[in-house]
């Protein structure tokens, strides 16, 4: 067994299942209740489709309202002690990750057609854009986006 599994069975931990290494990963959306990541696009990608994500980093989706983002280890520990009554992301909740998700994709197209414009994730991908993100949660919040035409006819041919 792999360095997880030993430490659950180390852990006594009976309630988490390590997934076998031929698992199809498009099924996970098919049977997850709540994800789990430390700040990985899974945050973003699982609120899509309406599963809550708790993430223990900021992501560049961080602070828009889609994940459940404890700010401290005993608020970390609450969310996966109550685990079992998070509920599944309401309509506009998963909107929202997706046009977070859309935008965030169309800088990172954006990086590949323009090599010169030194785009890539982490830190300095947040700083250069952060007047970006700025209002882009602003138009959110206002709801401006959930509204745009374009963004619901991209929605619905993507689904």
């Amino acid at each position: 067994s792999g360095a997880v599994e030993e430490l659950l069975y180390n852990m006594k931990i009976n309630n988490v299942n390590v997934l076998p290494k031929d698992f199809n990963t498009n099924s996970i959306k098919d049977i997850a209740d709540v994800i789990l990541t430390a700040q990985g696009t899974a945050g973003i990608e699982f609120s899509c489709f309406g599963i809550p994500a708790i993430i223990a980093g900021k992501g560049y989706y961080s602070g828009f309202g889609i994940c459940l983002e404890p700010e401290t280890k005993e608020q970390y520990k609450h969310y996966l002690t109550n685990i079992l009554t998070i509920d599944k992301l309401p309509q506009d909740i998963q909107r929202k990750a997706k046009i977070i998700l859309y935008l965030s994709f169309q800088h990172l197209v954006r990086s590949e057609i323009l090599p010169n414009e030194d785009i890539f994730p982490g830190d300095d991908y947040n700083l250069k854009y952060k007047q970006q993100y700025k209002e882009v949660a602003h138009k959110l919040m206002d709801g401006v986006l959930m509204k745009d035409d374009f963004y619901q006819r991209i929605f619905d041919i993507a689904k």
